[in-house]
């Protein structure tokens, strides 16, 4: 093993020459049980150097515990001999050999949960540092300012994918605190725009998850939500449920998120609704949001003749066109006025000349069986475009779903959801909706809908999550006491009993 001296040893004007590196003191514990850690500093572009980089990808820093962690996937576990980079004004050791810079590292046995040492040497001094491989994707957010709610700041995105053979992204990010009552939890949501440049006016449409291009982009903390997947597989499952162009969803990815040096867990990268990946380019298209309840004016229980001159309007908001050019709310007016207040015959006769009546059928189905209850009047958007012709319901924001409340408690498997609208096409019945109703539920209750495929998509994106121990960072970081497998279980046995409460509510549907 080598050696080194004690950092009480050190004349501390010998630190000077490190450009790149900044020694600060901090309760860890080095190789030598000192008091030592390298901290990589955020520079004037706001990009963030590494301490040490396989196949030209970083391992990314925790100041707070001292340690690294590297994606890779699972296939590339085996013989992974990667060739590493570090500062030349470093030595690093692994397993007590010393390693050369620009040489290839052979690994053994590689496992996720399981720490590997490195040492970090400075003419006489050291410090250990942990590394840990995990299968998912990592993002870092490199920046200078502090976040807030509103505006947006510039940053540095990096995120490294777990295939070798997948080259990293880099760009500019305008970032921001994104969501309401889930501010204030502190654990929080990121919504970021990709960027040409630091100019945070300056979009730039890129592929971060799926092959999809845009602009507008999420960080899901998924906080109230202790599996942190019930939002991310809810949009799996509606993007199977048709493939008409009137069924929209959102392509989302796990991932370990840091900022600058401090790991922050678990979270979802996700994309968020735009003109770009909805092909909205005309301004008689339209995008609405229900934001908030209003007093049940996005459930469809009152209209409002008096349309304001702003992008809010009793609990909607306007997407699109972008109401800084141009406000139009005379699509919702005269889709509020009809529901709210026109003669059943009208009713009957002109329903489907408003809305899709397959796409608002799904998402009733969709509502019913994961159960959210926060979606009957908000956290949905409605647009109108010249593809869609009519309007049609686009999901959103459902992590209190699958037997869990917005205030994170359990729900019981009982119980239908609706609203004034869905009421008016039960009561009223127009072109044997009710019927209609009946044979899409146990359609899709041959394959989308069974409890086999919806465990399926679970499944799918617990196993890395599980694999990776991202759940054991998540409760150290943020004092919490998750238990993935208990909650797991929860939500099978929840599952397989709302299944079966809905199975006999449709038989008895006339």
């Amino acid at each position: 093993m080598f050696k080194s001296s004690k950092i009480t040893d050190l004349p501390i004007n010998k630190l000077k020459y490190f450009p790149l590196l900044v020694f600060i003191f901090v309760n860890i514990i080095s190789c030598y049980k000192e008091e030592l850690v390298l901290i990589p500093e955020t520079k004037e572009d706001l990009k963030l150097e590494s301490l040490i980089y396989f196949n030209s990808k970083p391992c990314f820093f925790d100041e707070e515990t001292s340690s690294l962690t590297y994606s890779l996937s699972e296939i590339d576990l085996e013989n992974f001999s990667p060739i590493i980079n570090f500062s030349p004004l470093v030595k690093v050791y692994y397993e007590g050999n010393l390693l050369e810079n620009s040489k290839n590292l052979e690994f053994k046995n590689i496992e996720y949960k399981k720490d590997y040492s490195f040492c970090f040497v400075t003419n006489t001094d050291s410090v250990e540092i942990k590394l840990r491989f995990t299968a998912l994707p990592i993002v870092r957010i490199s920046k200078t300012l502090n976040i807030f709610d509103d505006p947006k700041i510039p940053a540095f995105i990096h995120i490294s994918y777990p295939e070798v053979s997948k080259p990293d992204y880099l760009g500019y990010v305008g970032i921001e605190y994104r969501g309401a009552s889930s501010q204030i939890y502190p654990k929080k949501s990121f919504g970021f725009n990709s960027l040409a440049n630091k100019d945070i006016k300056t979009y730039k449409n890129t592929k971060l998850v799926g092959e999809r291009e845009n602009y507008k982009w999420i960080l899901d903390a998924a906080y109230i939500d202790d599996l942190r997947l019930r939002n991310s597989v809810s949009f799996s499952i509606w993007s199977k449920i048709s493939d008409s162009k009137n069924h929209f969803s959102i392509n989302t990815m796990p991932v370990e998120l840091f900022i600058n040096n401090k790991h922050q867990g678990l979270y979802c990268l996700n994309e968020n609704f735009s003109d770009e990946i909805l092909g909205l380019k005309t301004n008689s298209e339209v995008l609405y949001k229900a934001k908030d309840w209003h007093d049940g004016a996005t459930r469809f229980e009152y209209a409002n003749e008096k349309v304001p001159k702003t992008d809010y309007w009793d609990g909607w908001e306007q997407k699109y066109p972008n109401p800084k050019s141009l406000i139009n709310w005379e699509e919702l007016k005269k889709l509020r006025n009809f529901i709210v207040n026109s003669k059943d015959k009208n009713f009957i006769d002109s329903i489907d000349y408003y809305i899709d009546i397959d796409n608002f059928i799904d998402y009733y189905l969709f509502l019913n069986l994961c159960s959210a209850f926060d979606n009957t009047g908000k956290n949905i958007f409605l647009m109108k475009s010249r593809e869609t012709k009519k309007f049609i319901i686009l999901p959103w924001d459902l992590d209190a779903s699958w037997g869990l409340f917005w205030d994170r408690s359990y729900i019981e498997p009982t119980g239908i959801l609706s609203n004034n609208l869905y009421d008016r096409l039960f009561e009223l019945n127009p072109n044997n909706f009710k019927a209609k109703v009946k044979t899409r539920w146990f359609d899709l209750a041959q394959n989308v809908f069974s409890e086999e495929e919806i465990l399926d998509e679970f499944e799918k994106s617990i196993n890395p999550i599980i694999k990776s121990g991202i759940i054991d960072k998540e409760n150290l970081i943020w004092s919490l006491n998750i238990d993935t497998e208990a909650e797991y279980e929860y939500l099978k046995n929840w599952l397989r009993a709302r299944i079966n409460y809905l199975d006999t509510y449709f038989s008895s549907l006339n």
